[in-house]
């Protein structure tokens, strides 16, 4: 049975589910509170499934967590995908400079992401730099730390509308995949 029961100490209504009513309080009476409001409403699917999860506590005998456990569906937690900008910090060619002077050097790492970034047009998202330039997070943080890159960090949402762009490909259909089409479009008119 579905109904609103107030917790804590500011009363605060949650919502909660009666699962078994007994002779014996389990708790000492005075700390109990009453049920404000059984609702009348449809029972929501959660509520069906504890049902159920009861069920399966008293017919196996099994705790009612484990058994809540295998009925409920799990809720993960999604995080918020970051994208990591590199961009220059120093005009361009104070860049170039550095560029030479790490190809002089050796240092070849950090000469790749800098010719990237210039074939880039002076800035890249840090997962391009990884897969793209096989630049790994410590050169970019150690030319970061230097100075010669800025690092920026930009949150990614999911845009679940239609961008408009449509597939400008056609695509067509196998020998064995036509003739399947043909047998059922004849069968229709």
């Amino acid at each position: 049975m579905l109904c609103q029961n107030p917790l804590w100490k500011g009363n605060r209504l949650i919502r909660g589910y009666v699962m078994n009513i007994t002779d014996q309080a389990a708790w000492p009476v005075e700390r109990m509170k009453e049920i404000s409001e059984i609702e009348k409403k449809e029972l929501p699917v959660e509520s069906k499934l504890i049902q159920l999860a009861a069920w399966i506590r008293q017919r196996y005998g099994t705790t009612m967590n484990e058994a809540l456990k295998t009925v409920l569906p799990i809720r993960r937690q999604s995080e918020s995908v970051e994208e990591h900008w590199l961009n220059f910090a120093l005009p361009e060619d104070e860049m170039k400079k550095e560029l030479n002077r790490c190809l002089l050097k050796h240092y070849k790492a950090k000469a790749r992401l800098l010719q990237g970034m210039f074939a880039e047009g002076g800035q890249m998202t840090s997962k391009l730099a990884a897969k793209k330039y096989k630049i790994t997070k410590p050169v970019i943080d150690s030319m970061a730390k230097a100075g010669w890159i800025t690092v920026t960090n930009q949150k990614k949402y999911r845009n679940p509308v239609f961008d408009g762009k449509a597939s400008s490909e056609k695509k067509m259909l196998n020998e064995e995949q036509q003739i399947g089409m043909t047998l059922i479009a004849e069968g229709y008119y």
